[in-house]
């Protein structure tokens, strides 16, 4: 499959999903700016990737999470990274190559990072994949809104995926990103469960985050452990080995 800037498709755009009303985001930027006043947080070293939720329940949270990183990166490239919830098409790692229409204005693919990808036969182009598919068009409205001409590296994975292909993926992009590129994933944690599961489990799965412990991503409570074993990879590789938690 080829990647150009007039790859064709029944589809012009991607849609980011849930509310094209730009208010519906602006509220939860606007708070977020309020909650950034007085906060200087000067890191020794760059922020070299994230885990952020997808639910817009806490959309006030996800808009501060972007606006402390537009604070301090001005990345050249974001990859966003998700599970494939409803486990869309044939191919267990999916790329979308379409711009990305959200109230803010569209959000352009990465298409040079792309077309070095899809030869590699690690991710295909599979568009229809990410039809309705909440983690990433609901995160990419606050894309647009903090990084106005970002480009990025749209990437579902569905859950039997190849462990083995995850881990070169995370490879490839180690070694063929630029050195200011911004590698987010997009998961939740603890589903369906009373508060008190979902603590423990939340808490179970954070022990494995902050030890960057990534032999134990099978007993993490995310829903793409796919996808945190793939950050979890790239953490290592990169000797990315500080973790903070904003909320």
């Amino acid at each position: 499959v080829g990647v150009t800037e007039r790859t064709s498709h029944y589809l012009e755009f991607q849609y980011a999903t849930h509310s094209e009303d730009p208010n519906f985001y602006r509220e939860a930027i606007d708070r977020a700016s309020s909650a950034m006043v007085g906060l200087h947080d000067h890191r020794a070293d760059p922020v070299r990737l994230g885990i952020v939720s997808h639910h817009l329940l806490i959309k006030d949270l996800i808009a501060e999470f972007f606006a402390r990183l537009a604070a301090e990166r001005k990345p050249s490239t974001i990859v966003l990274i998700g599970p494939n919830h409803r486990s869309r098409g044939v191919d267990p790692i999916a790329a979308s190559a379409l711009p990305w229409k959200t109230p803010f204005g569209l959000v352009q693919p990465d298409v040079q990072t792309l077309a070095n990808l899809i030869p590699t036969n690690l991710v295909r182009v599979n568009e229809d994949a990410f039809y309705d598919e909440h983690s990433i068009g609901s995160l990419l409205p606050f894309v647009r809104a903090y990084f106005p001409g970002i480009r990025i590296v749209p990437i579902i994975i569905r859950p039997d995926a190849d462990s083995g292909t995850v881990a070169r993926l995370s490879d490839w992009f180690v070694r063929n990103l630029p050195a200011d590129a911004l590698v987010l994933g997009s998961l939740d944690f603890s589903h369906y469960q009373t508060s008190a599961v979902a603590q423990r489990e939340d808490e179970q799965t954070l022990t494995i985050i902050r030890g960057f412990q990534r032999e134990r991503w099978r007993e993490a409570h995310v829903d793409s452990r796919k996808a945190l074993l793939l950050l979890l990879e790239f953490a290592e590789r990169t000797g990315s080995k500080e973790f903070e938690i904003v909320h």
